[in-house]
């Protein structure tokens, strides 16, 4: 009698463990792509957006051009009573209520955080010519804004594209440079309503725009502290078998604690001559007010021999000199 013996097959199959540890890679691997695939469709979403939000506002320059409307205005609001008439808009706000047409705060490029109650005139877009209040604007496409005109905009003439010669604004065949009309527009807008990031280059855009990062008051290229800063001596020095309180290292340490630096001997000058001396060119005579400087106050130069001294700039009369470390004379720093 013929006996069949049959083979048992080997059932073949992940284990508990093995299909715990493939699910976690996956998690893993998906945990990290579907931010950046996220981000990189956010991206393109807000750069077409972008595209077409400033197509439609160059058009409508364009118009306003045509019809001798782009410059002339002695306010922001003017100019967007105008502007409102070539474009869909759903909402309007003065500049005691821009938060209610656009998000409270955002990021700059430079990682600075703006807030929108520090904007008020045209000067806080970069054109210090424009001292009239922003205007917000909620746009009919979901685009929110924040407008003013560019004071020292000269409106572009028509051109023939073939031959470079200027047209009339009646004339036929025309066409301008591109671009060339919104270089009157200063606009932060943002394609993604009050959503975030709120971050410029993202989903925001400063056009024509520049942000001052300075919070006292700007003096050329500095941006000098709005009050004096307190401090006590850092250390000691000798002089003359003398052994004293350094207060001058404790003023500069104070400004570094802040963030900022002691100014220097030509820099505190600069500052003197910029704010109180009528005589000097550069001469701005609403500084003095602001920044409020009397007195002796350090610069961060020490004498070239004499270690145990360093500069002071005198405001009372715009005197300098220098003194021993151990004196506790007034600081501002500067940024």
């Amino acid at each position: 009698m013929w006996r069949f013996k049959f083979k048992r097959r080997r059932k073949i199959a992940f284990t508990l463990a093995e299909t715990l540890i493939a699910m976690a890679i996956i998690g893993i691997i998906a945990a990290v792509l579907l931010p950046l695939m996220m981000d990189r469709i956010n991206t393109m979403s807000w750069a077409k957006e972008k595209d077409n939000f400033e197509a439609k506002m160059e058009e409508a320059a364009k118009r306003m051009n045509i019809e001798g409307l782009l410059s002339g205005y002695s306010t922001n609001d003017e100019f967007v009573n105008t502007l409102q008439q070539y474009i869909k808009v759903a909402g309007r706000c003065s500049v005691s209520n821009l938060s209610d047409c656009f998000v409270s705060s955002f990021t700059n490029s430079d990682g600075t955080v703006i807030s929108i109650s520090s904007l008020s005139t045209g000067a806080d877009f970069g054109d210090d010519a424009n001292t009239s209040s922003l205007v917000g604007l909620r746009l009919a496409d979901g685009v929110n804004a924040i407008l003013a005109f560019k004071s020292d905009c000269t409106p572009p003439e028509w051109y023939d594209t073939s031959s470079g010669s200027s047209y009339s604004a009646s004339s036929s065949s025309r066409s301008y440079t591109p671009g060339a009309t919104t270089n009157c527009l200063l606009m932060l807008y943002d394609v993604n309503g009050n959503q975030k990031p709120n971050e410029v280059d993202k989903d925001i855009r400063a056009w024509h725009v520049t942000f001052s990062t300075c919070d006292g008051v700007e003096v050329g290229s500095l941006c000098v502290d709005i009050t004096n800063t307190s401090y006590t001596y850092l250390g000691t020095f000798e002089s003359g078998g003398f052994t004293y309180n350094n207060h001058w290292a404790g003023a500069i340490a104070a400004c570094e604690a802040k963030g900022m630096e002691l100014p220097s001997k030509t820099q505190l000058n600069d500052i003197y001559n910029a704010a109180y001396n009528s005589g000097s060119g550069t001469y701005d005579a609403s500084l003095a007010s602001q920044l409020n400087m009397t007195g002796y106050y350090w610069t961060s130069t020490e004498h070239a021999t004499n270690t145990a001294n360093a500069y002071y700039q005198l405001f009372t009369s715009g005197g300098t000199g220098n003194y021993y470390k151990g004196n506790h004379s007034n600081v501002r720093c500067v940024k």
